[in-house]
């Protein structure tokens, strides 16, 4: 999966990609974030595994203008997949998933916890004017409202070169509805080439969830917090 957004990425930096020839205007844009992804309310001795919790995210979006002070609302369609490692181990038990921690004394070789959710993201975005090098800046914050397709929880232990896993897929005690808030802070520059403009950005930002991510009583009341990265072009 990966990999292939890393292509897409890498072909928005080098195709031209025109916008409409306001840069506040309304127009489409397509965004790819890279995420490190984070488990909260966790129980004591939570550890996670940074480097391997990682997860990416599409969205397309649509800019609309509100008035002339630079305010902008963008609806959007995004996909999303996110990874989780550390060193909880879930157990679906009597239809109920349980959490505990992993001993630092038992060595596991796999333990993966991945959703991968659409969403519908609500946004205000404010502006700055473009400077003289046709710089400009954006600050925006809302909500997204995800619905999860697909999910899985892998668990793997390694004795005498044995491997032993478990997995749990589409588990049905996950909360399917996924709403969370998002905040971002964007730098976007554009060229005229042509008489037309290419709009690129780059921006940081992250997420928090409201929801929990297992049904009441029915698992852990875990949520998440993700930060991360991306880059952003614009196109008619």
């Amino acid at each position: 999966m990966y990999k292939n957004i890393l292509v897409i990425v890498l072909l928005g930096f080098i195709y031209p990609v025109y916008s409409q020839n306001d840069t506040i205007s309304k127009h489409l844009y397509m965004e790819f974030e890279f995420n490190f992804d984070f488990l909260n309310n966790t129980p004591s001795g939570y550890k996670a595994q940074w480097n391997k919790s990682l997860g990416g995210e599409f969205d397309l979006r649509y800019n609309i203008k509100l008035g002339n002070k630079g305010l902008i609302f963008t609806p959007g369609f995004g996909l999303s997949k996110l990874q989780f490692y550390s060193n909880l181990k879930f157990d679906l038990l009597n239809n109920k998933t349980e959490i505990q921690i992993i001993p630092d004394n038992q060595d596991y070789y796999k333990n993966g916890f991945n959703f991968t959710f659409v969403s519908l993201p609500f946004l205000l975005r404010y502006v700055t004017k473009p400077n003289k090098n046709n710089l400009y800046f954006s600050f925006e914050g809302g909500l997204d409202i995800g619905y999860i397709v697909n999910s899985e929880i892998d668990y793997s232990i390694k004795s005498n070169e044995i491997i032993t896993t478990s997995s749990i897929i589409n588990n049905s005690n996950i909360n399917p509805i996924q709403n969370r808030i998002i905040g971002r802070i964007s730098a976007r520059r554009f060229k005229i080439y042509n008489n037309q403009k290419v709009g690129l950005s780059t921006f940081l930002g992250g997420e928090y969830s409201l929801s929990s991510i297992f049904k009441q009583n029915e698992g852990p009341n875990l949520k998440y917090y993700c930060l991360g990265f991306g880059v952003g072009f614009i196109f008619e």
